[in-house]
């Protein structure tokens, strides 16, 4: 029996023997013949060619299955899906290593698992296009059938590549990039190198360094990355696992931003949440890329948190200087491909203090301190016109929406001669075209301003209009006039009244050259300058007491001006201050269109003084050089009466001089009284027609 059996046992021995003789020859040939069996099993099972190098090249295929699977080829080429043009992957000198115990646990429609892979060079051109799908997702041709798709994706353990170039083109995002990256091991005895990762207790992977140019949203993009979380970047799953840790600094459009913070699921729906700090020549550059109307500023920093949740974008900025303004606020942006129509923006803004000149540039005026704004400044009053002149940007008003708060703590006017505001609330909304200012509460001088501005770009030329009512403001802190030697304000008392304004045009000195409207003030409980009154009225006689005994505040019986607006013409209807020893009557006009002045001031004193010319006061020229004169008529006559009465009797000279009063002048200052009798806030007038 034993000798029957030992020719049986020896052949299953000698075909053991043949087949490890057999490895051990594949193996140390590594394994060549199976180049192509590999190439086509690969191509099948990603859905996409496969190659391997040169076939006529032996070096192109080295494989190990002894320790795992280990494979080196000279060239690893991945194309597109199937029907596509992009090359996915084009490697030089790959390694490739797959252990075992990975290779068992892979299940149908799961992830292939590559414990490491290695490059000299790697050349990545990554696409989505505009159906959201991407050449670097697998198994999409077989999604909607029943047989799940042998492999979706590759997953990575470790990746190192010495020299690498990347294509990334998002035509969802509308941007396109192009760049190098390398890998940088830790340096040893740095916190990195020494500390061990939180799944295997192993080495930390090595750093990603990468630098790429492109645009974003039409706008020129330049960005420097460093990360450490390098699966995030490859491998669809661990995107959604972990984090890709991440420094960035580049430029966007004309701006410049860093950020240190996390990506997460990158490849599906991106979302990010980092710390920023941006800076650029105005906030104009900073809201072009995303399509956001933002004003145009001096330059400007903010620093702040940015979360992107995949379709909102939010932005708490805790520090942001625009030239001399101290700025902060919580926003969120919604993209227009969100919205399904126009983006929005909203939020509140917020701050310790506004400068008005840091927004003058998007209404024409200069910005401050900048030497290109002053010599911009004095080329315009050299013109003889002062009111800004800039064509407004309406188109940017059409592509987006806003609903913002205002809350700052203090608004600056830019000039020593006007008491900041503090604070201002507001109510900003854009919607459909239409920008309007709601729900104005500035508080200024003891007083209110409030009321709503609006414009609407939906037409062109745009069309203004706003509505403004004050009340309780005390002109001597609003207007902080200091006199020498402690001398009382020119004018002092409570200012109530209304402004309500409509015009068109596409700039802010058309828009108040074509305004039609009112305007409605009364002054109560006021005082002004005795010294000047009489100055005004050419009350020499007076005037001089009033300078050798020291100017005293004259107490305001009635201060009343109701002036209408017409085609950009100001004429006052009633404009009188009538006080115990005088009456101050403006009549004339000034043109908004031309801004040229033509007003004259007549003071009528209510006592006898023995020398007063009593000639009108004319304020004529522009805005920006107003010339100050009196009437010559009267005043020769006057002096002419005088000379001649003095060749009869030098003492008769003063007769023509001497000024008894004026009835009608106490008519109108009886009106004055009537209308704020007893109305102390200035409602009667505010309503009166």
């Amino acid at each position: 029996m034993r000798g029957r059996w030992r020719p049986a046992l020896h052949l299953p021995l000698l075909l053991v023997l043949l087949a490890l003789a057999a490895f051990a020859v594949a193996e140390s040939m590594g394994w060549r013949f199976m180049a192509a069996p590999v190439e086509r099993f690969l191509s099948e099972r990603l859905e996409r060619e496969v190659r391997f190098g040169d076939a006529t090249d032996p070096t192109r295929f080295h494989l190990r299955l002894t320790q795992g699977v280990q494979l080196r080829v000279a060239r690893l080429y991945v194309g597109a899906p199937a029907g596509g043009r992009d090359v996915l992957a084009d490697g030089r000198a790959v390694q490739l290593q797959m252990r075992y115990r990975d290779l068992l646990g892979l299940r149908r429609g799961g992830a292939l698992p590559v414990y490491s892979l290695s490059a000299d060079a790697l050349a990545l051109r990554l696409v989505r296009g505009e159906d959201g799908r991407a050449n670097w997702t697998f198994g999409t041709a077989r999604d909607k059938t029943d047989d799940a798709p042998w492999i979706r994706g590759v997953r990575f353990a470790e990746l190192r590549v010495r020299d690498g170039d990347v294509v990334y083109l998002d035509a969802p995002q509308r941007l396109d990039l192009a760049g190098t990256f390398s890998f940088r091991d830790h340096s040893p005895g740095t916190p990195e190198a020494s500390a061990p990762t939180a799944r295997s207790g192993a080495r930390p992977p090595p750093t990603l360094v990468g630098q790429a140019r492109g645009h974003y949203h039409g706008q020129p993009l330049e960005v420097k990355l460093e990360t450490g979380a390098l699966l995030a970047l490859i491998d669809e799953e661990s995107a959604r696992e972990q984090a890709l840790v991440m420094r960035a600094d580049g430029s966007l459009g004309r701006a410049r931003l860093s950020m240190d913070g996390r990506l997460y699921d990158i490849f599906s729906r991106p979302s990010i949440d980092t710390a920023f700090t941006l800076a650029g020549p105005s906030l104009e550059a900073a809201g072009e890329p995303l399509g956001v109307t933002l004003p145009v500023t001096p330059p400007f920093t903010m620093q702040g948190r940015l979360a992107h949740d995949g379709r909102i974008w939010k932005a708490d900025i805790r520090d942001a200087r625009i030239g001399r303004s101290q700025l902060s606020g919580v926003f969120a942006f919604t993209p227009a491909a969100v919205t399904g129509s126009r983006s929005r923006l909203e939020g509140t803004l917020g701050g310790k203090a506004l400068w008005l000149q840091d927004l003058g540039p998007s209404i024409g005026t200069p910005a401050s301190g900048e030497p290109a704004s002053r010599e911009a400044a004095a080329k315009t009053r050299a013109q003889g016109r002062v009111l800004p002149d800039k064509t407004f940007d309406l188109p940017s008003l059409r592509v987006m929406d806003a609903d913002v708060q205002i809350q700052l703590d203090q608004l600056e006017l830019g000039t020593p001669a006007l008491q900041n505001i503090r604070p201002l609330r507001a109510h900003l909304l854009l919607q459909d075209g239409v920008l309007a200012l709601e729900d104005l509460d500035a508080r200024l001088a003891g007083g209110q301003v409030s009321g709503r501005i609006a414009l609407d770009g939906q037409q062109a030329p745009a069309r203004w209009s706003t509505r403004l009512a004050l009340s309780g403001l005390a002109l001597e802190r609003w207007l902080q006039l200091e006199r020498e030697g402690g001398a009382p304000p020119y004018v002092a008392g409570r200012l109530a009244g209304i402004v309500e304004l409509a015009g068109q045009g596409n700039s802010t000195a058309q828009i108040l050259g074509s305004s039609d409207g009112l305007m409605r003030l009364m002054l109560v409980r006021g005082s002004v300058s005795h010294l000047g009154l009489e100055v005004a009225g050419l009350d020499l006689a007076q005037a001089l007491g009033v300078f050798v005994a020291g100017d005293a505040p004259l107490p305001v019986n009635c201060g009343v001006a109701a002036l209408s607006v017409r085609e950009g013409m100001v004429r006052p209807e009633l404009f009188v201050l009538d006080t115990p020893d005088s009456l101050l009557r403006v009549s004339g006009g000034a043109s908004l269109a031309t801004e040229r002045l033509d007003l004259t001031a007549r003071v009528s004193p209510k006592d006898v003084s023995p020398v007063s010319l009593r000639t009108p006061v004319r304020v004529r020229g522009s805005f920006a050089s107003p010339r100050v004169s009196v009437e010559a008529m009267p005043l020769v006559a006057r002096v002419g009466a005088a000379a001649a009465l003095a060749l009869v009797n030098p003492l008769a000279a003063l007769v023509p001089l001497v000024d008894p009063g004026d009835a009608a002048g106490r008519q109108e200052a009886e009106v004055c009284a009537r209308l704020t009798q007893g109305q102390s806030s200035g409602a009667a007038f505010v309503g009166h027609g």
